[in-house]
């Protein structure tokens, strides 16, 4: 298998196959401990042929691929901070709405149980 034509690259990311899989998805799950197979069954799009593919295409560009994913990580990363930082306001509101609404269940779940009578009768 020429790995070289397994890759595709769409939007400057780097996909296996004609699928939507992304490789880094497939390196990830591998460095988790996933098995090839493991890997080929979460994505069922791709042969077991393609993800050995992958792994190999990996290995062959490892080190321009790691320093790519941790640039996509540091992205990520950035824009959930600033994601997180516009939205600040409009999230907690509702983690305040959420707790809210919890203790009103609470509350209404404990009215409504009945009371249990602890006194013996002998």
């Amino acid at each position: 298998m020429n790995t070289e034509t397994l890759i595709r690259v769409a939007d400057g990311d780097l996909f296996v196959g004609q699928s939507r899989v992304l490789l880094e998805n497939i390196v990830l799950a591998n460095q988790r401990g996933e098995t090839p197979k493991q890997i080929q069954q979460n994505f069922p799009t791709l042969s077991l042929k393609q993800v050995y593919g992958a792994l190999v295409y990996y290995l062959e560009h490892q080190d321009e691929l790691d320093a790519e994913f941790a640039d996509n990580q540091r992205a990520l990363d950035k824009l959930h901070v600033t994601n997180r930082a516009v939205q600040a306001e409009f999230i907690d509101s509702m983690r305040a709405r959420v707790e809210s609404a919890r203790g009103q269940q609470s509350a209404i779940s404990e009215a409504q149980s009945p009371t249990t009578n602890t006194a013996s009768n002998t």
